[in-house]
């Protein structure tokens, strides 16, 4: 990806990532659920944290999706994304792309959010 294209949809990166209480989070990974064309349009995307808490991947929540193909998406470690965190950031607060979720991966996201989101 060249630095001036915007993220695309699936992509991880390392993005400060603040709690919900708004307090200052940690430095970790996030994927971009927001689609082309909205991140195409403007300097926000949309991201859902990632993390490798092993109480998780054991048994994920509502919402959470263990990434089967870690290491493709530049995971250091199992991981799970968390459809119920997601946050609106500036892409300048994103870090160096890792890499991408598979496909498959990504359809068991838009299943999640679906979920969370309760859409139909």
């Amino acid at each position: 990806m060249r630095s001036n294209d915007p993220p695309g949809r699936g992509d991880v990166f390392y993005s400060p990532f603040d709690y919900t209480d708004l307090t200052p989070g940690k430095r970790r990974p996030v994927c971009v659920v927001s689609g082309n064309q909205f991140n195409a349009s403007g300097p926000d995307v949309m991201v859902a944290m990632i993390t490798s808490r092993p109480r998780l991947i054991r048994s994920p929540g509502i919402g959470d999706v263990v990434v089967s193909s870690w290491e493709e998406a530049g995971l250091v470690k199992p991981s799970v994304l968390r459809t119920g965190s997601v946050r609106t950031l500036e892409t300048s607060r994103l870090e160096g792309r890792l890499g991408r979720l598979t496909k498959g991966d990504m359809e068991l996201v838009d299943s999640a959010l679906k979920e969370v989101l309760a859409l139909s």
